[in-house]
């Protein structure tokens, strides 16, 4: 365990253990191990053509960040509306025209319309048809956070929906993509308050906020009930 003295030290080393995961062992972090449950969910849909294996891939892309706390009857009717719509037979060229249309199907619906869900939505349908962020990064809840400390040490402004080049600066993340760079402002939001106020951080620190914890979705039998559709 070393002390890391400097802002340029911490946010190095910060890139060194994510980024380290990401490229040998992407399946321990939590944005990773999410996605490979939706990309699952929705190749044995592609193979079953099975209507309640869409309606559980579409309630996992609602519910499996942070939309948990979402009212089982509210996720129903925002799956009724993403199967209506044929969003995954659309060829999207880019993810902000995908993420609009999940805003357009979303909105009205209580607890799915917020524009964290609708982001959260919109990224893991865009996982699995390989539409990802590359222009925008976007910011809410702890990324929000993390954005805000790391704004006041840099005197940067920021907004919820910005150019992803700001953040890819060589002083901040450089050569990251915008998902994750978002990801990292949610994970370490604890480590960039204590750079804000000039806390001392050690690698512990750091090392502590990446430590493996196995995810365990909500299975398809139980949304599918929750949701009071019939099996």
């Amino acid at each position: 365990m070393a002390v890391l003295k400097t802002n340029k030290d911490i946010i190095e080393y910060i890139i060194k253990v994510y980024m380290g995961k990401l490229h040998t062992s992407p399946s321990s972090l939590p944005i990773q191990q999410e996605f490979d449950v939706v990309e699952e969910v929705y190749n044995r849909y592609l193979s079953t053509k099975d209507v309640n294996d869409l309606r559980y891939f579409f309630a996992l892309c609602l519910r499996i960040r942070h939309g948990r706390r979402m009212p089982w009857i509210n996720t129903r009717e925002a799956v009724d509306k993403l199967i209506a719509s044929s969003i995954i037979s659309n060829k999207f060229t880019d993810f902000e025209a995908l993420h609009a249309e999940v805003g357009r199907i979303l909105k009205g619906t209580y607890f799915a319309q917020g524009p964290l869900t609708v982001y959260d939505t919109a990224l893991n349908i865009g996982y699995v048809l390989k539409v990802l962020p590359k222009k925008f990064i976007y910011l809410y809840a702890g990324a929000w956070e993390g954005a805000e400390n790391i704004a006041k040490m840099c005197k940067l402004t920021i907004d919820h929906i910005m150019d992803v080049s700001v953040w890819q600066a060589p002083s901040l993340f450089p050569g990251i993509d915008s998902m994750y760079i978002e990801d990292i402002l949610c994970v370490f939001k604890d480590i960039f308050k204590m750079m804000s106020v000039k806390s001392p951080i050690t690698t512990k620190d750091i090392d502590d906020k990446v430590k493996f914890s196995p995810f365990i979705p909500f299975s398809k039998e139980y949304a599918l009930k929750r949701m009071q559709y019939i099996i």
